[in-house]
């Protein structure tokens, strides 16, 4: 009997594999987020994967992409239908994650993808100021328009305030 005669029509994860794709998705969506280096067939493996995800699954990945600071797979989930304005269950949206990573680049690629401040519960300034991230802080301006430098935190302090508390001079 041929291995052929074990796998059934239809997308599979690898050509030799018998598990399709459908079941599996998410899983391989979230191993090829890890830093390995990617191939053309890793791209062509993501792409196929991402299909079979629901919105929940693509918001989960998208989260765990932007942890892992990988900006094109950011991009490629929110082109697949992952959220940009998604919130995770203490209702922290996925940019106040993207602006605690550290990674500019996947801030700027949720700002490109129509990502919004909600006031004036999103801190997101206030977070790159505890950071003490100056580059954060200018891509979140020019990138919102409509972010409020004088928006205060839980404690009463606007982004500069906590600027100062740090004594980051540059940053003030």
């Amino acid at each position: 009997m041929s291995s052929t005669s074990f796998t059934k029509p239809g997308p599979h994860v690898f050509k030799d594999a018998a598990i399709p794709i459908s079941l599996v998705g998410p899983h391989v969506v979230e191993s090829l987020l890890s830093p390995s280096p990617k191939t053309l067939e890793t791209t062509f493996l993501f792409s196929k994967a991402t299909g079979y995800c629901n919105e929940f699954q693509l918001n989960s990945l998208l989260k765990l992409a932007i942890a892992n600071t990988n900006s094109p797979l950011v991009s490629a989930l929110i082109d697949t239908g992952a959220d940009p304005n998604g919130r995770d269950s203490d209702e922290r949206p996925v940019m106040s994650l993207a602006v605690r990573s550290g990674d500019v680049d996947v801030v700027r690629v949720l700002i490109e993808s129509s990502c919004t401040i909600q006031h004036p519960i999103d801190r997101f300034l206030h977070e790159a100021a505890e950071m003490e991230r100056l580059d954060l802080m200018k891509v979140l301006c020019l990138g919102f328009k409509e972010i409020d430098v004088n928006s205060i935190d839980l404690n009463g302090r606007p982004p500069l305030h906590i600027a100062a508390i740090h004594g980051n001079i540059e940053l003030l």
